[in-house]
């Protein structure tokens, strides 16, 4: 986990500062990777039912959350969330579109934690909640 931990540092940076690129073709290829790159160390493949699903869902996404701060950290992962939460609105149609295919899942996710009978869980999202 060390190793993907300094690699995923090495990249951020550079998909940070696409991120906020004057370019939108940059923009939008920095938020796709960012995409790729955060299901990579999720170890998911990107692809959620947003309806039905099972019950171990909760447990899987609870497990990818952690994840994802254990490799990012807890204070980068929320810069990145806020990031991408600030483009949702960007001028350009392209990187705005890409950015609305993972708000259903986003909002699934929250209400499903919210929903959860876990109260570390429900923790957790309203944390989440608190970078919004």
């Amino acid at each position: 986990m060390l190793y993907q931990s300094e690699a995923c540092s090495s990249i951020m940076h550079s998909v940070e500062d696409g991120i906020f690129s004057d370019s939108w073709r940059i923009r939008q290829s920095s938020v796709e990777l960012l995409g790729d790159l955060l299901f990579k160390v999720a170890g998911t493949s990107g692809k959620a039912l947003l309806e039905g699903g099972s019950d171990d869902e909760g447990a899987s996404t609870e497990a990818q959350g952690r994840a994802i701060i254990e490799v990012l950290r807890r204070e980068k992962r929320n810069d990145v969330l806020a990031a991408l939460y600030m483009l949702r609105t960007d001028v350009s149609l392209t990187v705005r579109q890409t950015l609305k295919e993972i708000m259903p899942v986003l909002m699934n996710t929250l209400i499903t934690s919210l929903a959860s009978s876990s109260s570390e869980r429900r923790q957790v999202c309203y944390s989440s909640c608190s970078v919004f």
